[in-house]
């Protein structure tokens, strides 16, 4: 005798049946997503290491002391002046010949480049001050402890200073009466070198957060040439300086 189905039997038996089938198209559809992410996982992890090793072999054979790394712990000596500083075809803050427009000429060839295409998209950059010598930030830090007594997470003792690598740049604009403190973080021009800086191989060096593993306070005015490639790498992963060179040595 053939067994009738009841129409709640035949219900309940396809909606099992749908859900055995769905279940396992998630199934299914999770495994090839993880399998996909593992993939990525595996390729990202391999760029990140042939962009490792080859800026690492940049630092390694750095002849030209481009990409050294100048902090409390490691310091210029004395007599260190770069010989191939220039002055860059830029708005200036101090006018005229002053060895404080200075830059390497790399770093002033690229600043050039930058400030023309701020001034594109309407943010107009001003160079406030780029080379420093030992004496000439021997006397800044004497005369700021003096006023002010600053402490050495303002303002760097004399060898521990970047601008006396002619690699680093203070920036300002019109809009903040070109000073250079905290004012800076409010106008369009930090807002477009936070956005662009980057791609031309400067980055904000004592960025916010940061302040312990860089020793010195936020400053959102000064920034240093390291070249686009490690700059790119820097913005993109949020690193220091100080971070970098321990992923890389």
């Amino acid at each position: 005798m053939k067994r009738k189905w009841s129409m709640p039997v035949v219900i309940y038996s396809l909606f099992i049946i749908v859900c055995v089938i769905c279940a396992g198209t998630k199934f299914y559809s999770n495994y090839e997503y993880d399998k996909q992410q593992s993939v990525m996982a595996m390729k990202n992890e391999e760029i990140e290491k042939k962009e490792l090793t080859n800026m690492n072999r940049l630092v390694n054979n750095d002849d030209c002391r481009m990409y050294e790394l100048i902090n409390k712990s490691n310091k210029l000596e004395k007599s260190y002046i770069p010989g191939d500083l220039v002055y860059p075809s830029v708005n200036t803050v101090i006018k005229g010949k002053d060895n404080r427009n200075l830059l390497r000429r790399n770093a002033a060839e690229v600043l050039e480049e930058m400030f023309a295409a701020a001034k594109k998209d309407g943010v107009i950059l001003y160079l406030h001050s780029g080379f420093r010598s030992y004496d000439t930030q021997n006397l800044i830090y004497a005369s700021a402890k003096k006023q002010s007594g600053e402490s050495d997470e303002y303002i760097a003792k004399p060898g521990e200073s970047e601008h006396q690598t002619g690699l680093a740049a203070d920036l300002s604009s019109k809009e903040v009466n070109f000073k250079l403190d905290d004012s800076f973080e409010k106008s369009k021009a930090y807002k477009w070198l936070g956005n662009n800086a980057y791609k031309y191989g400067f980055i904000l060096r004592y960025p916010k957060n940061k302040e312990s593993i860089t020793g010195y306070k936020y400053e959102s005015w000064h920034y240093r040439f390291i070249g686009k490639d490690i700059a790119k790498y820097l913005h993109k992963n949020n690193l220091t300086m100080e971070e970098f060179y321990k992923k890389i040595d």
